[in-house]
């Protein structure tokens, strides 16, 4: 899936609706089809209730699709992008705080390049950019904002910070993500 960033701002409210035919919770019902096929169907003790002459598998399967089409749909009202977005944030800039205490710990003198970002923040900020690229647009550029005025990080440490962590722990593959964080970060330091 290609990473694409909104050309305009755009506001929590409009960035919860969808415009192509909900095309996105479409892509995300396979693994709910599944799940609810399987309760429905494959468990002896729940098909019982099922197995009536026109309740076949496909029948099911049928009921399954749409109790998974309404999760994905709703999926947006129960993990609200921008407030994971935050969340995210605030992790991203504990982790930050958490460098520069070593830094200190360790009075290596220079200051680290970047600081690491553990993979559960790293793997969480990889999946919004996947599915939510407008919510972590703001979240990026907040984030390097804080790091410098709270913590004095300078801002191309925060963008090497977030690039590593990505480049690592991430499912986006290399050219989507430079892609992205090209479109937000200040340009990578060369050398």
């Amino acid at each position: 899936m290609p990473c694409t960033w909104p050309s305009t701002r755009t506001t929590p409210a409009s960035a919860r609706t969808y415009t192509t035919a909900q095309a996105r919770p479409r892509a995300k019902t396979a693994r709910f089809t599944r799940t609810f096929s399987g309760i429905l169907w494959e468990r002896p003790d729940r098909r019982k209730r099922w197995a009536l002459r026109h309740r076949t598998e496909t029948a099911v399967r049928e009921v399954a699709d749409e109790l998974a089409f309404s999760v994905a749909a709703g999926i947006d009202e129960t993990i609200v992008p921008y407030d994971l977005a935050a969340t995210i944030r605030h992790a991203i800039l504990d982790e930050f705080t958490t460098g520069q205490k070593l830094d200190r710990d360790l009075a290596i003198g220079d200051p680290m390049p970047f600081y690491g970002i553990t993979i559960a923040v790293a793997r969480m900020l990889d999946w919004l950019i996947r599915h939510h690229p407008e919510a972590v647009q703001h979240a990026i550029v907040e984030t390097i904002g804080d790091g410098e005025r709270r913590l004095g990080i300078p801002r191309d440490v925060s963008a090497q910070s977030l690039r590593t962590a990505l480049a690592l722990d991430g499912k986006l593959e290399r050219e989507q993500l430079h892609a992205c964080l090209d479109r937000v970060l200040p340009p990578a330091k060369s050398g």
